[in-house]
C-alpha cells in the first residue's frame, strides 16, 4: 500500500487564487475539494464578466494534486446541452456503473417572478473532468420545483439530494429543504423524502455532510448572487430523514447580520494526519467588479465535544496539514 502523504497548505480568503494559467479561479456555487482518481476537483459556473443570470455562463471544473496549484479543465457538459440558465453542479462517483454522475439546476429563462419554472438534471461521465452527457434534464422528485441542492453520499453507498423546494403557488418567497433518497445508480429518485422545518423562511444554498455517525444539514435564507450574504443554519440527526435538531446559526450576529458575508457553498470532508477535517465554502457574490472574479471563503470548521459547529469568524488565512497527491 502506497503510504499517505501530507503537507502544510496555507489558504487566503483575501488574495485571489490564480490557476496554473495565472487567471483567477472562475467556478462559483458548485461541489469543492470532491477527491476523484487522485486529485481534489472543484465544480462551479464559470461567470466571467456577467450579471450572473446570463445564458453564456457555463459550468467548469479544475483540479489539483496539492490544494495550492488549480488546472483548469474547462467546460463541463457536452454541447447537447439546451439554452438556459445552469447552477449549481454537483458530482459524485457511482462505483457500481463506474460512472461520474453530475446533478445540476437549470431554468429555460428566468425572471423575477413566481412564474420561474427550474429543472432537475442529471448527466454522466466516464472522467471527472468531463465531458457529461446529459441523461435527463427535468429528473422528477417527491418535492416537487426545487431549487439549490447538494449531493451526498453514504458510507454504505446510499445517495441523497438535498435541496431547496421552491413554492411559488401563492405563498412568495417560500422554500422547504428536503433530503431525498436516490436510486441506486444516482440518475433519479428513490421517492422518499423528508423535510426539514425552517420557520417557514426561504432557504437555499443546502449542503449535507456526517462526522463521527451524525449527519449534520446547513442552510439560510437565499440571496440571488447578492452581496449581504447569509447566514448558515446547523440541524443534526441520526437518519438522514430525521427527526432534525436545530443547533443555531453559526453565520449570523446577534443582530441577525452575517458574520462572513458569504452565502454558502458546500461542506466538503478533507484527509489529514489527525483524520478528516471539513471546509466550508462560501461564495461572497459580488466582492469584485467582476462577478466571475467575486472572492470565496474557504475555512475548517470548528467542533466543540458536544458536535456543535463554533461560530464563525473571518479569518484572513489559516494553515492545515492536508493530504496531497504526489
Amino acid at each position: 500500500m502506497t503510504a499517505k502523504n501530507y503537507r502544510t497548505v496555507t489558504v487566503s480568503n483575501v488574495t485571489p487564487r490564480r490557476d496554473t494559467n495565472g487567471n483567477i479561479l472562475d467556478a462559483h456555487g458548485g461541489a469543492h475539494f470532491n477527491v476523484f482518481e487522485n486529485r481534489y476537483y472543484n465544480y462551479g459556473v464559470h461567470y466571467m464578466d456577467t450579471d450572473g443570470f446570463s445564458f453564456t455562463q457555463h459550468y467548469v471544473s479544475y483540479s489539483s494534486k496539492d490544494f495550492v496549484n488549480w488546472e483548469f479543465h474547462g467546460r463541463l457538459l457536452a454541447k447537447n446541452a439546451p439554452a438556459g440558465l445552469y447552477f449549481r453542479p454537483h458530482v459524485v462517483y457511482n462505483p457500481k456503473t463506474q460512472q461520474y454522475v453530475l446533478w445540476y439546476l437549470w431554468y429555460k429563462n428566468y425572471v423575477h417572478a413566481a412564474k420561474n419554472i427550474c429543472f432537475k438534471g442529471v448527466a454522466v461521465s466516464d472522467s471527472p473532468s468531463g465531458p457529461f452527457e446529459i441523461v435527463n434534464n427535468n429528473v422528477p422528485l417527491s418535492g416537487g420545483l426545487s431549487g439549490d441542492h447538494d449531493l451526498f453520499v453514504d458510507d454504505d453507498g446510499t445517495g441523497y439530494l438535498i435541496y431547496s423546494m421552491h413554492d411559488f403557488s401563492g405563498r412568495k418567497k417560500r422554500a422547504i429543504i428536503t433530503v431525498e433518497r436516490l436510486a441506486g445508480d444516482y440518475l433519479s429518485s428513490a421517492m422518499h423524502s423528508a423535510q426539514i422545518p425552517a420557520e417557514d423562511i426561504p432557504c437555499e444554498a443546502p449542503a449535507m455532510f456526517k462526522r463521527n455517525g451524525l449527519y449534520y444539514f446547513m442552510f439560510d435564507r437565499w440571496t440571488d448572487r447578492g452581496p449581504r450574504g447569509s447566514g448558515a443554519r446547523v440541524y443534526t440527526a441520526t437518519s438522514p430523514f430525521g427527526p432534525y435538531t436545530y443547533r443555531g446559526n453559526v453565520n449570523r450576529h446577534p443582530g441577525g447580520t452575517p458574520i462572513i458575508k458569504a452565502q454558502q457553498n458546500t461542506v466538503a470532508p478533507v484527509e489529514t494526519p489527525n483524520g478528516i477535517e471539513y471546509i466550508w465554502v462560501g461564495d461572497r457574490w459580488k466582492s469584485r467588479e467582476i462577478m466571475g472574479e467575486s472572492f470565496q471563503f474557504w475555512a475548517p470548521l470548528v467542533f466543540d465535544d458536544g458536535g456543535n459547529i463554533e461560530t464563525f469568524k473571518f479569518v484572513d488565512d489559516w494553515s492545515m496539514d492536508i493530504r496531497v497527491f504526489d
